[in-house]
């Protein structure tokens, strides 16, 4: 039995500079991971040939190996707003999706019928907690589907018309867009499946749960609306249950263990997880204050998204999407909200002055934290050390050839140096190379006694790695190659007797530049 109706109360009525400045919190940080310099230039290739590549052209290691560029339309739109606007045309699209997902995240809070400052509190925290989530990566898009999908699903709920049906095209959207298309289909199907319990218990019948089955249905065949077709199922499928991926990416191993981490090497990261746990302690906490069996299947959803949090670091982000409506709705049962806030928002001709004053203030505001916060600057820091001075050196002297480079920057090296130059590895690892490809890099990237062996079995011409990296000391070791040059942030290592190992006065020994993308 679905909810009974409720007084929906926005926050676009009660303040929309509110709704402003949470939406720039959430925007405020910004910075190119190691996939935004890939990203742009998978989604140049397709504007340069107007097709999909469908073998790699990238690597060496896996050369023409088959590539499922399942994110080849998010590609596109990083491409085409880098192309038209440089950094600030990516600055301008992310900026339009994190406010696509605050919007429909406060447009779900509305429906709860919460008072507009309780609305407000929590739509705060959750877009401080989102805001490193929100990065020029094609989880974006998973990010603006799951929260519109969500509203969708509470305004079903609390027995509004819902338009459920717009889910389909925006399935067929958003399996072009990201692997995360996949979270959609669990959201209907847990929302679907204690829906028709409720409703049977309930005795409403069999009627609305047939209606949201077959929704669930008709989305996921929507998610074959795909180039790839079956084939994104199964890249998807890969990547979660890929061992190894666990291992050598951070972001998606356990959260407890990676909090474990930072709280060990001091990193800054800590004070996010916390909040995130916060959030997701106060959803317990309220629910079991004021439990209730009519919102159950928009709890359970939280539930599931908690959970897969704990699973993955990567997750915390659909966690708190999912998590934002249903603890607005208990948190206003704990603290008995008052019923007098609907007549604040009706104000008098008293008052229209202040209100106006208001929205004045706190839109000034969000612009002086826009400009602070580097919205309005050319420049887009890096997220990590990236080999800029080694690169810059490459090409004073005409170096090109297979890369034997740190997995981080993969993407990088594509950008700057493809075609001359080839990776052995990037961050398409679960959607191009062989898993002995991946065991071969990570043999290699630890410094064990084997990594000799990856060194000998493949054509790499240079090795481009961290001088604080397990491997490098085995680099140093090796007489068969020769340092060409080094900096703070990366050596550069060249076959004995290559063009390379006879230019003047090396090894260079370089200072690393500040860099920025691109």
């Amino acid at each position: 039995m679905r909810g009974a109706r409720t007084e929906s109360r926005s926050l676009f009525r009660y303040s929309p500079a509110l709704l402003l400045v949470a939406i720039v919190v959430a925007d405020a940080g910004r910075f190119a991971d190691p996939d935004l310099w890939g990203h742009v230039r998978f989604g140049q290739g397709v504007l340069n040939t107007w097709h999909l590549t469908r073998h790699d052209p990238y690597s060496y290691s896996a050369a023409r190996h088959v590539w499922n560029d399942h994110e080849w339309l998010s590609e596109l739109v990083l491409a085409f707003s880098y192309g038209a606007l440089g950094v600030a045309g990516l600055k301008l699209m992310k900026f339009c999706c994190t406010a696509a997902t605050i919007v429909l995240l406060a447009l779900n809070e509305a429906e709860t019928a919460a008072s507009p400052t309780l609305q407000f509190s929590v739509l705060i925290v959750s877009a401080v907690a989102l805001g490193p989530e929100l990065q020029f990566r094609p989880q974006l898009f998973t990010f603006i589907f799951l929260s519109a999908t969500l509203w969708m699903l509470t305004r079903d709920n609390y027995g509004r018309r819902a338009h459920l049906w717009l889910i389909v095209p925006i399935m067929v959207l958003w399996v072009n867009l990201h692997g995360g298309f996949f979270i959609g289909l669990v959201t209907l199907a847990v929302y679907a499946t204690v829906a028709t319990i409720g409703d049977l218990y309930g005795g409403g019948g069999w009627n609305h749960g047939v209606r949201l089955v077959a929704l669930t249905i008709c989305a996921a065949v929507a998610t074959l609306a795909t180039p790839y077709g079956f084939t994104n199922w199964y890249a998807v499928m890969h990547t979660l249950h890929n061992p190894i991926t666990r291992n050598l990416v951070l972001e998606w191993q356990p959260l407890l263990r990676v909090m474990r981490l930072d709280a060990h090497s001091g990193h800054s990261g800590l004070a996010l997880y916390l909040i995130v746990l916060g959030v997701m302690a106060a959803f317990a906490i309220t629910v079991a204050l004021t439990p209730r069996r009519h919102d159950l299947p928009l709890v359970a959803i939280a539930v599931v998204m908690t959970a897969a949090a704990f699973v993955s670091v990567r997750n915390m982000a659909l966690a708190i999407i999912a998590i934002n409506g249903p603890l607005t709705a208990h948190a206003a049962l704990v603290v008995e909200r008052m019923r007098t806030s609907r007549a604040a928002t009706d104000v008098g001709s008293r008052r229209r002055v202040s209100w106006l004053t208001n929205q004045v203030v706190l839109t000034a505001i969000a612009v002086a934290l826009m400009a602070h916060t580097g919205l309005f600057s050319k420049r887009l820091p890096e997220g990590i050390a990236y080999p800029a001075g080694a690169v810059a050196f490459m090409k004073d002297h005409d170096l090109h050839g297979n890369l034997l480079a740190d997995f981080n920057w993969g993407e990088y090296l594509i950008f700057h140096m493809a075609p001359e130059s080839k990776v052995f590895i990037d961050s398409r690892y679960d959607l191009v190379y062989p898993q002995k490809i991946i065991q071969d890099y990570a043999t290699f990237y630890s410094g064990f006694p084997a990594a000799n062996v990856v060194i000998d079995s493949y054509p790499h011409e240079f090795v481009l790695i961290p001088p604080d990296c397990a491997v490098y000391p085995v680099m140093t070791a090796r007489t068969d190659w020769k340092l060409v040059y080094r900096d703070q942030n990366a050596a550069v290592f060249a076959r004995a007797g290559s063009p390379a190992t006879s230019l003047p006065h090396i090894p260079v020994l370089g200072s690393a530049p500040q860099s920025y993308f691109p």
